[in-house]
């Protein structure tokens, strides 16, 4: 379950610029890594609300000219130090 924590939104027409949509409780830890892995943040985290079946509340996190892959490899590495 805890891979569902963090979801990449890749930029597309509708997104210009791509971002990270976390649970909230992970909102300190993952900036702070996104800052220590260089990733800058283009404005200050967004609430989205409670979202989903779980009504779990969500923060959109978005980012400066990174990769899809390059973001994957973030989430995937942040969250296996979660572990």
């Amino acid at each position: 379950m805890l891979k569902n924590k963090i979801i990449v939104i890749p930029s597309t027409e509708e997104q210009a610029l791509p971002c990270f949509h976390i649970q909230a409780d992970l909102k300190a830890p993952f900036r702070k890594y996104l800052a220590a892995s260089g990733v800058q943040e283009t404005r200050d985290p967004i609430c989205l609300g409670p979202v989903g079946p779980g009504g779990e509340e969500l923060v959109e996190i978005e980012v400066k000219d990174t990769s899809e892959a390059h973001m994957e490899l973030i989430a995937g590495a942040f969250l296996a130090e979660q572990k």
